[in-house]
């Protein structure tokens, strides 16, 4: 399953920094 590969690979760590980029 591709999907849970690319959940492994983009941890929610990284999504939370990534939001906190955008978002400042």
């Amino acid at each position: 399953k591709k999907e849970e590969e690319k959940k492994e690979t983009v941890s929610e760590e990284q999504l939370a920094e990534g939001l906190a980029a955008l978002f400042g």
